[in-house]
């Protein structure tokens, strides 16, 4: 039994051949169904607990799929932002970034550092100079924070992400 097993799955399959043509067609409509119901959403469906919404598709059962909505406007997707924050704000004070610096992302001063650091690609280096107490080193600490949302997957496939203001 085992060497007919294992000639069978050296046999390449198309998904095709495991399922009769009818129950291919079935499954076809009621994904086309589901994506036209998920089209509908035009307002956010909160709450929410897992970012997901209820469909209903006429030829299915009810399931649960991924909100096309959700984003940091949302509920769920503002706790996604927070929990986000708060582990990068971590993360920087492990690094080393002093915790005023920190404390101070949510109210900040528009300073000629933190406008560098909000232009800088991450390409090359990024050096300050100027007197004491310009923001030096808090354009710094921007910076490190807008890197690091930078290289983290975005969790709501928002792709422009600044640190929260």
């Amino acid at each position: 039994m085992q060497g007919q097993c294992s000639e069978i799955s050296k046999e390449p399959r198309h998904i095709g051949s495991f399922f009769p043509e009818s129950s291919m067609k079935w499954i076809l409509r009621v994904e086309r169904e589901i994506q036209a119901e998920l089209d509908n959403i035009q307002t956010c469906p909160a709450p929410c607990e897992d970012g997901t919404v209820p469909v209903s598709p006429p030829s299915g059962t009810r399931q649960r799929r991924r909100c096309p909505l959700l984003s940091f406007g949302c509920p769920y997707g503002i706790g996604i932002e927070e929990k986000l924050d708060d582990r990068l704000n971590r993360l920087l004070l492990e690094a080393g970034v002093p915790c005023r610096h920190i404390e101070h992302f949510d109210a900040y001063i528009e300073t000629p550092a933190l406008l560098c650091a909000n232009k800088w690609e991450f390409g090359g280096f990024l050096v300050f100079f100027g007197a004491s107490g310009v923001g030096k080193s808090f354009g710094a600490a921007w910076a490190a924070k807008r890197y690091l949302r930078s290289v983290i997957p975005d969790l709501l496939d928002i792709k422009t992400v600044e640190p929260r203001r």
